[in-house]
C-alpha cells in the first residue's frame, strides 16, 4: 500500500503502518492537550497505542488461522480506521473463511478476558449503551474497547468478519457470486440499521440528561424586590433622607397635636 512503511516483520506477515496514521495521533495528543494539558495527552496517546496493538493483534489472529489452511498473509496494514490483513488468497472451503473470519473478533474476546480476569480490569459496560468511556481507569476502558471491537465486527455487514461469516454461510447452499450479492445487501440494512440505533441512543442519553437536570421551582427563587434593583449607597442616601423628614415633622408637631 502506498504512503506507508514497513516496521518489521511478525510471524511472516510484514507489519506496515500508513502516514496518516501520524496524523490521528497528532489530533489525539493536540485535543488532549489542549483541553488537560500534558498528562492527558501523554494518557490518550498510550491509550491509543495499546488499543491499536489490540487491531494488529485481531488482524493476526486472521493471518494465522488463514496459515493454519495454507493461505500466506503477505502484510497488515495499520490505518487511522484500523487494520487490513492482505491474504493472498480467501479460502474456498467456507468452513474455512468462517473460522478465519471468526479468528479476529475471537482475539479481542480473549484480550478482554485477560485484562477483566487476571489484571481485575472493570469492564465500563454501561459505556456501551451511552457511547462514552468515561469510567473503568485505563485498563478497564481497554477491555470494554475490546469487547466493543468483538461485537461490532460481528455485524453481518460485508466485507466486516461477521458479514464473511455470512457470505460463507450462504455458500453452504448457493455459489459464491450470489452468496456474495445476498451478504453485501443485508450488509447495507444491518449498517443503516447499527447507525439508527446509536442516533436513537444517543438522542435518549441527552434527553434522560435533561431529566435528571432539576429545573428551579418559583418557591426556590430568591425573593426580589424594587429596592433589590437600586444601588446600595443610593439606598442609604435615601434612608437619611427620609430619617431627616420625619425628624422635621416632629419638630413641627405642637404638643396638643401630639396629645390628639
Amino acid at each position: 500500500m502506498t504512503w506507508s512503511f514497513s516496521l518489521g516483520r511478525l510471524f511472516g506477515s510484514e507489519l506496515r503502518v500508513h502516514l496518516t496514521f501520524f496524523l490521528l495521533l497528532a489530533w489525539v495528543g493536540f485535543a488532549a492537550y489542549a483541553q488537560a494539558g500534558p498528562a492527558a495527552a501523554v494518557r490518550n496517546l498510550l491509550f491509543i497505542l495499546a488499543l491499536f496493538a489490540c487491531v494488529v493483534a485481531h488482524e493476526f489472529g486472521h493471518a494465522l488461522m488463514a496459515r493454519r489452511y495454507g493461505i500466506r498473509t503477505p502484510d497488515i496494514t495499520l490505518l487511522p480506521i484500523g487494520g487490513l490483513a492482505r491474504l493472498e488468497r480467501m479460502p474456498e472451503n467456507p468452513l474455512h473463511e468462517i473460522w478465519v473470519a471468526l479468528a479476529g473478533p475471537a482475539v479481542n474476546i480473549v484480550i478482554w478476558l485477560v485484562l477483566t480476569l487476571l489484571f481485575g480490569a472493570r469492564a465500563a459496560l454501561g459505556d456501551l449503551g451511552d457511547g462514552a468511556l468515561s469510567s473503568g481507569g485505563f485498563l478497564g476502558q481497554l477491555a470494554t474497547v475490546n469487547l466493543i471491537l468483538a461485537l461490532f465486527n460481528m455485524i453481518p455487514a460485508f466485507p466486516m468478519d461477521g458479514g464473511r461469516v455470512f457470505r460463507a454461510l450462504l455458500c453452504l447452499r448457493m455459489d459464491r457470486v450470489r452468496a456474495t450479492r445476498i451478504a453485501s445487501y443485508a450488509g447495507r440494512s444491518s449498517l443503516l440499521t447499527w447507525l439508527f440505533g446509536i442516533a436513537r441512543n444517543e438522542v435518549g442519553r441527552r434527553l434522560r440528561r435533561r431529566r435528571r437536570t432539576p429545573r428551579p421551582s418559583p418557591l426556590d427563587l430568591p425573593a426580589h424586590t424594587v429596592a433589590d434593583d437600586v444601588p446600595s449607597d443610593r439606598r442609604v442616601d435615601a434612608s437619611r433622607a427620609l430619617a431627616t423628614c420625619v425628624d422635621a415633622l416632629e419638630r413641627d408637631v405642637t404638643p396638643a397635636q401630639r396629645e390628639i
